[in-house]
């Protein structure tokens, strides 16, 4: 295997790489900028746009977006055209703002409270037809968040960071 260095450039607080097959494009947030990075397939040009709030979790969508997590809510966030729309703020009863973000294979949503230290958290479920459902109130920070099918069954896995 052979490692080599994209681009020339450095991030504050890196996070949340995340390859959009649709779009050939490589995203990242620098979390210390309130930054969201592009990278489009074979061009070492960094691309910027800076949403409203820290961007901290991205999933791209099947139109050619993101979901993001900023800090009022999930938005759907067109890069290109340098646009946010509020889908959905977070349930009260996470108690804060979310952190990392993936979609299930139906396309639903899961992310979790951003938890900085030791404390309560826990882990959410968003569909645009269901709204929310809290899926484990244990995860003090949910990140990393992922979605395979393991031995025939949807699995998702949750990095616990706190």
């Amino acid at each position: 295997m052979e490692i080599t260095r994209v681009g020339d450039f450095t991030l504050g607080f890196g996070e949340s790489l995340v390859w959009d097959e649709q779009r050939n494009r490589l995203y990242f947030v620098d979390c210390a900028a309130r930054a969201l990075h592009w990278l489009d397939d074979g061009d070492d040009h960094l691309h910027t746009y800076l949403p409203q709030s820290m961007p901290i979790g991205l999933a791209p969508t099947t139109e050619g977006t993101l979901v993001a997590v900023l800090d009022d809510g999930l938005h759907e966030i067109d890069a290109d055209a340098g646009t946010s729309r509020l889908i959905t703020a977070f349930p009260e009863a996470m108690g804060g703002r979310g952190n990392d973000i993936c979609a299930d294979l139906h396309g639903n949503l899961i992310t979790g409270k951003m938890n900085s230290g030791p404390g309560e958290g826990s882990s959410w479920w968003y569909s645009t037809d269901e709204g929310w459902r809290l899926i484990d109130p244990d995860i003090g920070n949910t990140n990393g968040p992922g979605v395979a099918i393991l031995d025939g069954e949807m699995t998702l896995i949750i990095g616990d960071t706190s």
